[in-house]
């Protein structure tokens, strides 16, 4: 069968291929075909689901196209930019496969990682199975950041969250139905993917280079910021700890220059010492209010209660899952700010 012309009604999907477009239009059509191609081998009925999540480009007219050839596609458009993260949970929200995978549109991860997963997913001793390179491209330069932002997230988040892990997962329908409880105004997904749980395998996998990537070091430093924020309290604590600790060293300090004066007298010395504690001091009073400034303006986002995507149109038949579908518990339909 020709996947470019049919248009046929198939039943309910056993697999739901998932992915955010921004920028996109130079792969969609490659990642519909490789999705046929691999998930089509599989021998199971499947649906691919296409986020348009405001792209500057037409991307969302390359998608609307192959959508109306193939009544397998579905498109879900947002009204603006909301963020790579965001997309992400609208799409599981709409996703009505046993089985939903994600992977990047950009095909970095390549498509057939789809058929290494569900291999070993139909073992039938996970929820999950997701890629994770064993070294970051680049140099040393290049991948220090990352890995150090890796050591860090665990050690203040108290979580044992998967290095160089990548977009690229086969979920099971209750996995992604718990993951879909998680009311976050600011989604981290790789900390929600390890928070919600369940037995989870890491495969490794080997990247391909598409491009410069949409993730500009500004994005990279806040998203690192947003996810140490989001699951952890800890800096807090250690802003509190070290204010402790300043505190004793100078009233030690201050012991010291007490007893010189009554020993010796007071000596005339230079401001240097002065002037470098001022600033240091100053310095960490403001680091350690804007890191409460982040908590709260967190608080602030929650509390709200604005709605994390706002979906203008969907295309194709589509239906809003509830996140506790097959659960046995009561059902909620506000995902995404739908009615």
């Amino acid at each position: 069968m020709d996947i470019a012309n049919t248009s046929l009604t198939f039943e309910r999907p056993k697999l739901s291929v998932v992915t955010t477009l921004y920028g996109s239009r130079n792969f969609i059509e490659r990642f519909y075909s490789e999705a046929c191609r691999v998930a089509g081998a599989l021998n199971l009925p499947f649906e691919i689901i296409f986020v348009n999540d405001g792209s500057p480009d037409d991307s969302f007219e390359a998608a609307h196209t192959i959508q109306q050839r193939d009544s397998r596609v579905k498109l879900i458009d947002l009204s603006r930019n909301f963020g790579h993260h965001r997309a992400l949970m609208t799409a599981f929200s709409f996703a009505s496969g046993d089985m939903i995978y994600v992977t990047d549109v950009d095909l970095e991860e390549p498509m057939d990682f789809l058929r290494v997963c569900h291999e070993r997913f139909l073992r039938g001793d996970c929820d999950v199975v997701f890629g994770y390179q064993k070294q970051r491209r680049g140099n040393w330069l290049t991948r220090a950041p990352g890995n150090a932002f890796s050591s860090l997230f665990n050690l203040l988040c108290n979580m044992e969250v998967q290095p160089n892990q990548v977009a690229a997962r086969l979920m099971s329908r209750r996995y992604v139905a718990s993951l879909l409880t998680h009311r976050e105004s600011d989604p981290y997904m790789i900390g929600l993917w390890a928070i919600t749980g369940y037995v989870q395998i890491a495969l490794p996998i080997v990247k391909s280079s598409t491009g410069i990537s949409s993730y500009t070091a500004y994005k990279r430093v806040a998203l690192a910021l947003n996810s140490i924020v989001s699951f952890s309290g800890r800096p807090l604590l250690l802003s509190a700890a070290i204010g402790i600790l300043i505190c004793f060293l100078a009233g030690i300090w201050v012991t010291f220059l007490i007893g010189r004066w009554l020993l010796w007298g007071n000596e005339v010395e230079g401001w240097t010492s002065v002037i470098v504690s001022v600033w240091l001091l100053g310095g960490t009073n403001l680091f350690f209010i804007g890191l409460v400034g982040l908590y709260v303006s967190r608080i602030f986002g929650q509390v709200k209660q604005r709605p994390n995507v706002i979906v203008r149109a969907t295309y194709g038949d589509l239906k809003q899952v509830s996140p506790n579908e097959g659960s046995g518990t009561t059902t909620d339909q506000k995902l995404c700010g739908l009615p």
